[in-house]
């Protein structure tokens, strides 16, 4: 499967989306920055709305993480599911997704950008609430459309902002930079989800979940327009 997805990337993938400024290009292979730059990383969050989108991603990743990081044992010790169930599941999840990133042009046609932030957020936000209230994983599922929904839209909302707002050189950096946004939290939040199911229990962590996606859907809605890079 790898190598099927390295010829894919090979044969399917231009060699570039954007065009280059040719006058920049040549300076900046001039003056390579070393690999871990520190002024390079400063230079692109002083890039206007890269920091806050960026922090929009890490805070929205602290709760996916808290989630993700302890579902399979929530499915199997609490939901009772057995090892078939649970790769159904993970079809089922995979499907749903998948029909999600399709609604992402239909949707950005239809609303502006900061519409489909807010949206995509309130879903995620209902969808914590209702794992919170799951008994079972017919329920847990029913829960996870919305969140699978609301979390691939601001993915791509936001991977798109930070894309399109910088020039062609600094994309890499960019899209390097959102990468490690968006698991940085993983760090942390296996131990706090860990906690939070053997001292409270299941419930609890989709209630942290719900409180920290309420807080960032109160961000959005508090913002006249989309952070524009």
């Amino acid at each position: 499967m790898s190598a099927l997805c390295v010829t894919l990337v090979w044969i399917f993938v231009p060699v570039s989306t954007k065009q280059v400024d040719e006058e920049k290009a040549e300076t900046s292979s001039q003056n390579k920055p070393s690999l871990f730059d520190y002024r390079e990383i400063l230079r692109l969050l002083r890039i206007p709305a890269v920091a806050e989108l960026l922090g929009i991603k890490m805070f929205c990743s602290i709760a996916f993480f808290l989630l993700n990081s302890m579902m399979p044992i929530i499915q199997m010790e609490v939901f009772k599911m057995s090892p078939q169930e649970y790769g159904y599941f993970g079809t089922y999840l995979g499907i749903v997704y998948l029909m999600c990133f399709s609604c992402v042009s239909p949707l950005t046609k239809r609303l502006s950008d900061i519409n489909v932030m807010r949206v995509s957020e309130l879903f995620v936000t209902i969808g914590d609430f209702g794992l919170a209230l799951s008994n079972n994983y017919w329920q847990a599922g029913l829960a996870f459309l919305p969140r699978c929904f609301g979390d691939g839209i601001l993915a791509t909302m936001i991977n798109s902002g930070l894309s399109k707002g910088v020039s062609a050189q600094d994309t890499g950096g960019v899209m390097g930079l959102s990468l490690s946004a968006g698991h940085v939290p993983h760090m942390i939040t296996p131990p706090i989800a860990a906690y939070l199911f053997e001292t409270f229990g299941y419930r609890s962590i989709g209630i942290g979940c719900f409180a920290i996606n309420s807080a960032m859907t109160v961000y959005l809605f508090r913002r006249k327009d989309a952070p524009s890079t």
